[in-house]
This record gives C-alpha cells, structure tokens and sequence, in this order.
C-alpha cells in the first residue's frame, strides 16, 4: 500500500532510532496488507506487531530522554501516550467488528508519525547529540 513519501525527512540521525522508525512505517504498510486481506489472524497478528513495536520504540526513546535529562521530555511523551491511547481505541474498535477503525488506524498511525518524527523526534535527536557530545567532551 505505501502510506508513506519516504524522504530524508524522517531521518533523526541516530541509527538505532531510524532503524526503529524505517521498522515502524513497514509494520503499518504490513498492517494494511493484512486488513486488505481480511483475515482475523493476519490482521491481528499485524496489530500485535504495530503495537509492540511501538511499545519498545517509545521506550527506547523515553529512556534516552530520562537518561539526558531532556527537557522536553513531558511533552514529547505526552505525544507518544496519546498514540499509545489511541492505537487502543482503534484496536478496541477492530475487535469489535467496526470495518471503518481498520483504515481509520492507518490513516491515524500514519500522520502521526510523518508529524512525530520530523519534528518531535529531530528536535529530541539534537538534543541527544549536543548531550553526548558534551559528555564526551
């Protein structure tokens, strides 16, 4: 399906970070796939993926926050625990049968990273780089 223009735009220039997002936009393409192909199993298998990725991704970076003292670290978290709430709401939605939450899901997950990342994620990654840079230093 390709719900993303995948551009520089979404690099942070923190490998382990972009590896995780490049993940992340292939689970959602997955995720499409599977509720175009309308089997349970392989719709909730996809789910399972898409939300336990974004589980550890989101730790990940909470972590790195936490650990730099970052200081926008509530607010760049907040963003995260309202995906987190919302990607609920949407599975919720699916396993009760509703055939709008699944492309709904997609279309939400998928501007919400391409706002997240260029923005929230790249001003958080100066942050990380300026922090290690002066601990190195």
């Amino acid at each position: 399906m390709g719900l993303f223009h995948r551009s520089g735009g979404y690099t942070i220039f923190i490998p382990e970070i972009d590896a995780e997002h490049r993940t992340m936009f292939r689970l959602v393409d997955e995720l499409a796939t599977a509720l175009d192909s309308g089997t349970p199993r392989a719709r909730n298998e996809a789910l399972q993926s898409i939300v336990s990725q974004m589980q550890l991704h989101f730790a990940h970076e909470e972590r790195l926050m936490r650990d730099s003292r970052y200081d926008a670290f509530a607010w760049h978290k907040g963003q995260h625990d309202g995906a987190r709430r919302q990607a609920k709401r949407f599975i919720k939605r699916i396993e009760e049968g509703d055939r709008k939450a699944g492309a709904e899901m997609l279309q939400y997950l998928a501007g919400w990273l391409q706002n997240h990342i260029p923005v929230t994620d790249r001003m958080m990654a100066a942050y990380l780089r300026n922090f290690e840079r002066r601990r190195a230093a």
